[in-house]
């Protein structure tokens, strides 16, 4: 778990919620296993890399 401050999580969910804005805007939704993974790093228990790598798994093309 990533220890973080109040500011980074309050920076972060301002950030995870402008980018569901922007993804509604183009009609799209995140699925609840991604907005688990972006609370989870919202909250500090991940930090970007493994976001990161969790998405990639999941959708990278093979």
């Amino acid at each position: 778990m990533t220890v973080i401050t109040s500011q980074e999580r309050e920076a972060r969910r301002r950030a995870d919620e402008q980018a569901k804005h922007e993804l509604r805007l183009e009609g799209l939704k995140v699925s609840p296993t991604d907005e688990h993974l972006f609370e989870q790093y919202v909250e500090g228990e991940l930090t970007t890399a493994q976001v990161r790598a969790a998405l990639d798994a999941k959708y990278k093309k093979k």
